[in-house]
């Protein structure tokens, strides 16, 4: 009976700090993806990021248009502008740079049409779910040729760092790859000590 009440206060304790988290989370993908389409005229995000650090959280997107490539990293807490990068393209070269396609076309007022049922917070739960649990360090929305969209999830566990791909529509794992801590670089990297 004490087993099910501390597994019961376990699983409180987590939700409350899951919620917690979440509600620290920021502007949303949606409404950073608004800000930075906002940022290029008849833009198209081709790739979406959006990272952790110890800076806090912080959305970078890759938009293209008929003349340019654009870099806009986003302040993920409330949206500031921390960097833009223009880069002119030259004339007749593809809209989709670095291996990506058009991605969100912006609706109606400039804000992004969400294109994909499975959200960053979901494809963070189906590799924490896959992991075992650690630190999510980076996800990535990829736009491929082939039309797919994955989500790139990189994933630093206790014993092990994690890659995995998971496909943004169906929440699938398409690929998963585990490295095992070998050598005292990885264990120092991640704040762990051999004895």
């Amino acid at each position: 009976m004490k087993r099910i009440a501390i597994v019961g206060m376990c699983l409180a304790l987590m939700t409350a700090a899951y919620a917690a988290e979440g509600a620290a989370a920021g502007i949303g993908e949606e409404a950073a993806a608004a800000i930075a389409l906002g940022q290029v005229k008849n833009g198209r995000i081709v790739t979406t990021e959006f990272r952790r650090s110890a800076g806090g959280l912080r959305y970078e997107f890759t938009i293209v248009n008929d003349s340019e490539r654009v870099r806009i990293d986003l302040d993920g807490a409330d949206g500031t502008l921390l960097k833009l990068e223009r880069h002119r393209m030259p004339a007749g070269a593809p809209a989709a740079v670095g291996g990506g396609m058009a991605g969100p076309a912006p609706a109606a007022g400039g804000a992004a049409a969400s294109d994909t049922p499975v959200s960053y917070e979901q494809a963070r739960e189906i590799a924490l779910a896959r992991t075992g649990g650690g630190d999510v360090v980076q996800i990535e929305k990829d736009y491929k040729r082939s039309g797919r969209v994955i989500y790139d999830i990189e994933v630093h566990g206790v014993d092990a760092e994690y890659e995995l791909e998971i496909d943004a529509n169906t929440g699938a794992i398409v690929e998963f790859k585990r490295e095992w801590y070998d050598d005292d670089d990885d264990y120092r990297r991640r704040g762990h000590r051999r004895w």
